[in-house]
């Protein structure tokens, strides 16, 4: 549901943050038929190892981990509407 308010989002932002979607489960054709449906645009990684997810503690979705230039992560799961998310792309390009 969040992905064409990423995308949009993402392109105002282009140049100040970097975007990633980072898929869980399904097969490859599932996930690349989503980006396709979806016209997304901003990287891709295949978590289907659940390494990310593992990583930042994350057990569902939608989860947002957003990252500074210094390499400091913050999670926040549920969903976010364009407005909350530009804000908290935006934050992170004066960090």
């Amino acid at each position: 549901m969040e992905a064409p308010s990423v995308e949009a989002v993402q392109k105002k932002v282009a140049g100040e943050v970097s975007v990633y979607g980072v898929a869980w489960t399904g097969d490859e054709s599932s996930y690349k038929g989503f980006i396709e449906r979806h016209g997304l645009t901003f990287r891709q990684i295949d978590d289907s190892g659940a390494d990310v997810f593992s990583r930042y503690g994350i057990a569902s979705q939608p989860a947002w981990v957003f990252v500074t230039r210094s390499g400091k992560a913050t999670v926040s799961t549920g969903a976010l509407g364009p407005e909350d998310l530009e804000r908290a792309l935006r934050a992170l390009g004066d960090s």
